[in-house]
């Protein structure tokens, strides 16, 4: 598990890119709606944003918390869920290589 130490700045831009594109292909790549893609949005707002204030292990504990609550709140198929996740984990490897990624 990596140290609690901030994220450069580098690396906080990084981050946003990678949210940003990810959101950008669930909502392209599933079917979700309007509402949802919106709370996706925001979700990802929230998390771009504590990567300028949280150490990397509280931030990665905030990633799990908030994906995996919207996942769970949006009540899409498991595979779709699956897809996402799994999409997510990728988004986020680079900086955690210690992450599993799913197939």
């Amino acid at each position: 598990m990596p140290e609690n130490t901030l994220f450069t700045q580098d690396e906080q831009k990084q981050i946003a890119e990678r949210l940003r594109g990810l959101a950008k292909h669930v909502s392209d790549a599933s079917a979700l709606s309007d509402a949802q893609k919106q709370i996706l949005n925001e979700k990802i707002d929230y998390l771009v944003d504590g990567s300028r204030r949280l150490g990397r292990k509280d931030w990665l504990n905030t990633f799990i918390g908030v994906i995996l609550g919207y996942l769970l709140s949006s009540a899409l198929p498991p595979d779709v869920a699956r897809g996402i996740f799994s999409t997510c984990l990728r988004a986020i490897g680079l900086l955690y290589p210690e992450l599993p990624l799913l197939d």
